[in-house]
C-alpha cells in the first residue's frame, strides 16, 4: 500500500469463510490473465517480471490464459507454468462447443492444481471463465483492475460487476 493508504478488512461472507492471513510457506497461485508473453502489452509485461519473481521467491505459478498462433498449449517460461486455452478466440466466435472445452479444460487444471490463491486480472475472457469454472471453490481470489471502471459498461450485472463482488480482495488503480 501507499504511505498513508488503508486496508479495510472486506467484510463479504466469502471473506469471512476463509483466512487471506499472510504466509510464511510456498503458495500454489492461479493467474488468470487474457493475455500473456509472446503477446506484449501492459498487463502482460507486468506479469513477465512479476511472475518469475514469486517462482524465485519459491510459490508455484501457473498461468490460464488465451491461445495465440505459434505459442505451445502447455509452456515453461521463466519457472512459470502457461497454460493456453481458447479463452477469448471461443467466446469472440461464439462457438460453445470450445467454450464447454474450455471451461472443462480450467475445472480440470483447478482440481489439479488446487491454488492457494487466484488472482485474476482485468475483467475480461479469462476472467469471465474464472467466474464460469469457480463451482463451490472457496479459493481466495484477488482481482487487479489495471483500468478505470469508467472505462467499463454493464453494472453489476455484467463481468465487471461479478467479478469484484466475488473477489475477495481488489487491487486497483485510482485514476
Amino acid at each position: 500500500l501507499a504511505a498513508g493508504a488503508v486496508s479495510a478488512p472486506c467484510r463479504a461472507r466469502c471473506c469471512r469463510a476463509r483466512s487471506l492471513s499472510p504466509v510464511d510457506s510456498a503458495m500454489r497461485l492461479l493467474i488468470f490473465s487474457s493475455r500473456y508473453v509472446p503477446m506484449i502489452g501492459g498487463i502482460e509485461v507486468l506479469l513477465a517480471q512479476l511472475l518469475p519473481g514469486l517462482r524465485a521467491a519459491g510459490h508455484e505459478v501457473h498461468v490460464i490464459t488465451s491461445a495465440r498462433p505459434g505459442a505451445a498449449a502447455t509452456e515453461e517460461i521463466d519457472g512459470v507454468t502457461i497454460h493456453r486455452l481458447a479463452l477469448d478466440e471461443a467466446l469472440v466466435a461464439r462457438d460453445l462447443t470450445a467454450v464447454l472445452g474450455a471451461e472443462r479444460a480450467i475445472v480440470e487444471l483447478r482440481g489439479a492444481l488446487r491454488p492457494d490463491v487466484i488472482h485474476v486480472h482485468d475483467p475480461g475472457g479469462a476472467a469471465w471463465f474464472q467466474l464460469r469454472t469457480r463451482g463451490d471453490d472457496r479459493t481466495p481470489v484477488v482481482l487487479t483492475m489495471h483500468i478505470t471502471l469508467d472505462h467499463f459498461e454493464g453494472g453489476a450485472a455484467s463481468i465487471v460487476g461479478d467479478s469484484l463482488h466475488h473477489a475477495d480482495r481488489v487491487v486497483a488503480v485510482s485514476h
